[in-house]
């Protein structure tokens, strides 16, 4: 990777001060939000999102302990924007955004855990949240993985309905899909 692909620059406001920004702390600079695409683009090749699960990453209930494909996670992928401003329209209470980089992984861990159990209250099923290889996107609200479909899975209808639901609450038109997640098993 080169040196370029990891620049992290901020914007100044008018003050020449840093602009708050709710998912990277300060707002970054379009060089920097361009290298940061870059990577994500490097690290997704082979790996990009899928409507169905291929057979090689099915995990059966029978399979022997020691095949591990890759975790992959079935669901609505979602940026730090949208988890934001669903968590403030619902009046969840949830940490400051701002301040050390342990302060604002704090942040998002409390963020992504409060709006999954407020949605998966409102869905009336188990939702989890995983970190994901996209370009566009933080997480992702899953409904199960390739480990846990055949427990979790649920019937089509019901599927319908759970994502309905979650792009209405989240202001979104994506449909679920697989996507590997960031950590492999």
């Amino acid at each position: 990777m080169s040196k370029s692909s990891s620049i992290r620059e901020f914007e100044l406001d008018g003050d020449g001060k840093l602009i708050p920004d709710v998912a990277t702390g300060y707002r970054l600079t379009a060089r920097s939000l361009e290298a940061r695409r870059q990577r994500r683009i490097s690290r997704l090749k082979g790996r990009e999102p899928m409507e169905d699960l291929p057979k090689h990453l099915c995990v059966h209930p029978d399979d022997p302990s020691y095949r591990c494909p890759d975790r992959v996670q079935y669901g609505i992928p979602v940026t730090i924007y949208q988890l934001y401003d669903y968590a403030v329209a619902r009046g969840l209470r949830i940490k400051n955004p701002y301040g050390s980089t342990s302060q604002r992984a704090t942040f998002f861990t409390d963020l992504r855990n409060k709006v999954v159990a407020d949605l998966g209250e409102m869905c009336r099923t188990t939702l989890h949240s995983a970190g994901i290889l996209s370009v566009d996107y933080d997480c992702i609200l899953a409904l199960h993985d390739n480990y846990s479909v055949y427990d979790d899975e649920l019937e089509d209808a019901e599927e319908q309905q759970v994502v309905e639901i979650l792009q209405r609450a989240l202001k979104t038109e994506e449909k679920p899909k697989w996507y590997f997640d960031v950590m492999p098993f």
